[in-house]
């Protein structure tokens, strides 16, 4: 059972906050500062989430995010929206207080992501696709000073939509929605590559950024590359949400293809295909001293998709 948000269900929460407050910081990037205000007790939940999660509630132990940190995932067995799911979660408790917390938390990351993704889809008069859903607030953080390269940063540049399956049918990325619950770290900024520009963003405590996944449907024009600094002190604490829409189209080129190939030798082919569209290369976009190169290199599905 799918445990995500179908949008159009859920988005009656907020139809009378279409007036929220946010910054544009970038076209199409925007961060909302006033949805948590209680930003510090989410703060002191997750610091507290090695003895609270545990599998049998809604979040599931923290687990390795390859070597950049560590990530919390929901349990996919029941559907936490519902209010009779709640109630039984409470029942067979083993330990009210954290149980309380752990349900405090979910529903705060949820309405607050719901709030701030329903209003950017209204102010940019997004017009979703059918089957669109959000998915469930999943907690991570960063491991203090990874160093994924020489720059200085733990994250690669990449679209969180997957360029180079494109075509492909399935959930698809759509927009991105990443919180910040604190900001007692040094380092840890989000960095854009939009239109061969560089847009650096340290979050504050209770910030929610929305920016598009990337996918060619919106905005249409320009893919939204993103990295991540490293966290030189501290511990960052994130997290992520994504609009996403379920397709069928190219069903039938794909169902194809696995007749041709073979269903696993074609999987296989396919991602084969897909590698390096998502990501794009330090050497192919920074210079020496971490500065933008003029001339950036783009795989050429890239070109083609994005007309650049």
């Amino acid at each position: 059972m799918s445990t995500d948000m179908s949008f159009k269900e859920q988005s009656f929460l907020n139809s009378h906050f279409f007036n929220l407050q946010f910054e544009e910081i970038y076209e199409n990037i925007f961060v909302y500062h006033d949805l948590l205000p209680d930003n510090a007790l989410l703060h002191d939940i997750l610091i507290e989430s090695e003895d609270i999660f545990s599998g049998e509630l809604i979040y599931n132990k923290w687990t390795d995010w390859y070597t950049i940190g560590k990530i919390c995932s929901t349990n996919p067995l029941s559907n936490f929206y519902d209010k009779k799911t709640f109630e039984d979660i409470y029942k067979k408790s083993h330990d009210v207080n954290k149980t309380v917390k752990e349900l405090y938390l979910f529903r705060r990351l949820s309405e607050s992501t719901l709030l701030a993704v329903d209003n950017y889809i209204k102010h940019k008069g997004i017009n979703l696709p059918e089957k669109s859903f959000i998915t469930q607030p999943n907690p991570a953080k960063y491991n203090e000073n990874f160093h994924n390269n020489k720059f200085g940063y733990s994250m690669n540049f990449h679209t969180d939509y997957q360029i180079g399956e494109w075509w492909w049918p399935g959930d698809k990325f759509l927009l991105t929605s990443t919180t910040y619950v604190n900001d007692n770290y040094d380092g840890g900024e989000i960095v854009f590559i939009v239109d061969n520009k560089m847009i650096e963003y340290k979050p504050t405590a209770g910030d929610i950024i929305v920016f598009p996944s990337g996918n060619p449907l919106y905005p249409g024009n320009k893919p939204y590359y993103h990295g991540v600094k490293v966290v030189e002190k501290g511990v960052k604490f994130l997290v992520r949400n994504y609009l996403k829409y379920n397709t069928d189209e190219n069903l039938d080129i794909w169902l194809q293809k696995e007749e041709e190939y073979g269903k696993e030798q074609w999987l296989q082919l396919a991602m084969d295909q897909a590698k390096h569209a998502t990501t794009l290369l330090y050497q192919s976009v920074v210079n020496e001293d971490g500065t933008l190169k003029n001339e950036i290199e783009y795989s050429d599905l890239v070109k083609q998709l994005y007309k650049i």
